[in-house]
């Protein structure tokens, strides 16, 4: 597998303990290319599976793994390297690209929502939070003996659910003027 990695200009990665002591593990080698792509070589009887799998610094939900491919085990190196770069390579880059695309589309709408949700808790000193959920970000506003509660669910720069509970002149100015500050960098 070292001279199909060279081949491709990526580098075979050796196999940790976890890889060896974990029976789900049945990889032969993890050829890891430049920009962190990883190929996964198992073997199969005389056969290679090969498959090409995201980063692991990308997001779990977001990976995809539909680019494998099987090859014959006697093929030689330089033929699996063609192989690879022939069948497995092009998709791969397609579903890795998508993969880097929505992490920062998801990572800029994180920022937003904590910015928005820093700019709330700064207007209401009474709100607290955030109480990350996966999406979304919730703060609340709740003091017992107090006449006015709420709750605030924001999940994107565009999507902000307030609830507000009792008498609502107090928390409604804070919170318009705190959602009408433009953000850093806008």
């Amino acid at each position: 597998m070292n001279e199909v990695a060279s081949r491709l200009g990526y580098t075979l990665k050796p196999k940790s303990d976890a890889d060896q002591a974990d029976p789900y593990r049945s990889r032969e080698a993890t050829i890891v290319g430049p920009s962190g792509e990883e190929i996964w070589v198992s073997r199969n009887g005389n056969r290679l599976d090969i498959s090409a799998v995201l980063p692991p610094d990308l997001p779990h939900p977001l990976k995809r793994n539909r680019s494998s491919i099987g090859l014959a085990l006697n093929r030689g190196a330089r033929v699996i390297a063609s192989e690879i770069e022939r069948r497995l390579l092009p998709g791969y880059a397609e579903d890795l690209a998508l993969a880097r695309t929505e992490y920062a589309q998801a990572s800029e709408a994180k920022q937003s929502r904590e910015a928005i949700a820093a700019r709330l808790r700064a207007a209401i000193p009474d709100m607290y939070g955030p109480l990350p959920l996966k999406d979304f970000i919730e703060l609340r506003c709740h003091r017992s003996g107090a006449d006015t509660h709420g709750d605030v669910l924001i999940s994107g720069r565009d999507h902000i659910e307030i609830k507000l509970y009792g008498r609502a002149e107090r928390l409604v100015p804070l919170l318009i003027q705190a959602l009408s500050e433009p953000e850093q960098g806008q």
